[in-house]
This record gives structure tokens, C-alpha cells and sequence, in this order.
């Protein structure tokens, strides 16, 4: 009697030992191979993201998962999470920054899994853009080309530059600025610095016209006389891939003498940019070709260039 009490109480212990340990590992039903005796189970899961981890050139918007599981806390500052510690998952992770996400699943019984490491790094996908707004998280740095400043999120032209798509109101140009200038013996503004201003402005004048051009409306005649006056100076060679405020008085020029750039974006009239592109390119040709200048290839040597001046 004794011995048979002795191995059933081995064979219950047994039972209770392999139901303990399986139960947190498997899910369903186990089959203990004694009776009928069943143990119920779940899978114990490490949280995975969507998107995954990886290298990305935008803000990430991560969302956090795992089978089965009572809730999910998370980390962002390289601390380690528990089910007790971190910041419970409710909704996605906003990442602005490169940043790496620590999650813990936490289950039924005081169950957890294994803590998830997922990186993910931000880097900028642009660096230097012409014109335009750019799509970028907020701790991209954004580089100029020459002839444009940086304003909030986006290149405009400096000196006013364009307004928006040709054929539109010259009302929609930039309004041209005004300089408050003082004439003093020692200490005044320079000249130098007022014939700056006055290109400027100049060049502001040939937008607005350019504009009431494309639209059909009438150009007062002293607005004419002024800009014929000031006849452009082209001094360098020029072709695809130059940039410069020389190439928006090129597509100026082209566009108010009846080879348009574009007719409408940019490179229209009112729209003129500081890249010479194809579009230029294929103007100019138009150009070279209608008044005998050869080769007719859209490219800005000196023989283009003493015939735009003296016309």
C-alpha cells in the first residue's frame, strides 16, 4: 500500500511539473499521456512593428504587435522596459528622429517575452534643392542653390523672384520691395549697394511684364521704355546644368521674345528660374535657329550671347 501511494504521488508531481512548464510555451491543448488530463496554453510572442525597423527618410508613424498578448509597453530612451515600467502601448509610435523602440509583450499568469529591440534610423533624403518646398522630418538641414534663400521650408528666389504659373494676373507677382535709403557724407549707402538694389528691382519689373505679357494685358509704355533701357549683359558661356540669376534673365529674355520656355510652371513667363534645362535648352535652339546662328543646339556660347545683348 505504501509503495503504490508512493509512485502515484510521483506520477501527480511529474504531471504537475511538465503542465507548469509547457503551459506558458505552448498553445491549446497538452496531452499529458496520464488520464484524460489536459493543460491549457498560450504562445508567448516578442512584439514586432509595422513598418519594421530599418533606415528611413521621413517620419515614421510604428505600430506595435504581439499574438495573444495583455498589453505591450515600450520604451524610445534605451531603457529597458518591463511589465510593470515603460509607457503602455495604446496607439503608434510617432519617430521624428532617429530613435530605437524597447517593447516587452506582457501576458495572462505573469507571463512576458523577451524584450524587442527595433532601430530606426531617420536620414535626409534631400539636401539642396533648386525652388520649392521640401518633404523632409524636421531636423533635415535644406541648402540653397545660388540664387535663392531659404524661407521656412522652402528655396525662393532671392530679389522676389517668381509668381505663380504663366498666363496669370501680374497682380500675382511678387510686389516689388521697397529700400529706404539715406544720403549722408560718410557712413551712407553705398553705391555699390544701390546698383544692387536697382537690378533688383529691374529684374522684378521684367517678372511683372513678362506676366502682363503672357496674359494679353497692356504694358504701359514707360514700363517698356525703362526695361529696353536697361538692356541685359549676358558675360559667360551657359548651358545644361548652369545655375545662376544670368539664367533666369536667359529665360526672361527667351520668353518675352517670343520663344517661350514653358508655358506654364516653371521656366514660364513670371516663372523663370536660375536652372539652365532642357526646356531652356530647346528655347534658345528656337532662337538660334530663327535668326541664323549655327550651331542651333541650345548652347549659350559667345556667339548667342553678343546677339542677345545688342537685341
Amino acid at each position: 500500500m505504501k509503495k503504490y501511494f508512493l509512485i502515484s504521488s510521483l506520477i501527480f508531481g511529474m504531471v504537475f511539473v511538465v503542465g507548469n512548464a509547457l503551459a506558458s510555451e505552448t498553445t491549446g491543448d497538452l496531452n499529458t499521456g496520464v488520464g484524460n488530463s489536459d493543460v491549457d496554453g498560450i504562445v508567448v510572442v516578442a512584439p514586432t512593428s509595422t513598418p519594421v525597423a530599418g533606415t528611413y527618410h521621413a517620419t515614421q508613424s510604428v505600430s506595435l504587435s504581439a499574438t495573444g498578448s495583455s498589453n505591450i509597453r515600450y520604451t524610445v530612451d534605451d531603457s529597458t522596459p518591463s511589465c510593470s515600467t515603460g509607457t503602455l502601448y495604446s496607439s503608434a509610435v510617432s519617430i521624428t528622429s532617429s530613435k530605437t523602440i524597447k517593447a516587452i509583450a506582457c501576458y495572462p499568469n505573469s507571463n512576458y517575452s523577451s524584450v524587442s529591440s527595433l532601430a530606426y534610423s531617420l536620414t535626409c533624403s534631400v539636401s539642396s534643392v533648386s525652388n520649392g518646398s521640401v518633404s523632409a522630418y524636421p531636423t533635415c538641414g535644406i541648402t540653397c542653390n545660388s540664387g535663392y534663400t531659404l524661407s521656412g521650408s522652402s528655396c525662393v528666389a532671392s530679389g522676389g523672384g517668381g509668381g505663380g504659373g504663366g498666363g496669370g494676373s501680374f497682380l500675382a507677382a511678387s510686389p516689388i520691395a521697397t529700400t529706404e535709403t539715406t544720403t549722408q557724407t560718410t557712413g551712407g549707402t553705398t553705391v555699390a549697394t544701390l546698383q544692387a538694389q536697382i537690378v533688383v528691382l529691374l529684374n522684378q519689373l521684367k517678372t511683372i511684364i513678362a506676366q502682363m505679357e503672357a496674359s494679353g494685358q497692356e504694358i504701359p509704355t514707360a514700363a517698356k521704355a525703362l526695361i529696353s533701357a536697361s538692356s541685359y549683359n549676358f558675360t559667360r558661356n551657359m548651358t545644361v546644368g548652369t545655375v545662376g540669376e544670368d539664367v533666369r534673365d536667359l529665360q526672361r529674355y527667351l520668353n518675352s521674345h517670343g520663344f517661350v520656355v514653358s508655358v506654364s510652371g516653371p521656366g514660364s513667363p513670371g516663372n523663370e528660374t536660375a536652372m539652365f534645362g532642357g526646356a531652356t535648352r530647346a528655347a534658345l535652339a528656337r532662337l538660334q535657329a530663327a535668326n541664323g546662328i549655327s550651331p542651333a543646339i541650345g548652347y549659350f556660347g559667345p556667339a548667342t550671347r553678343e546677339y542677345v545683348n545688342t537685341h
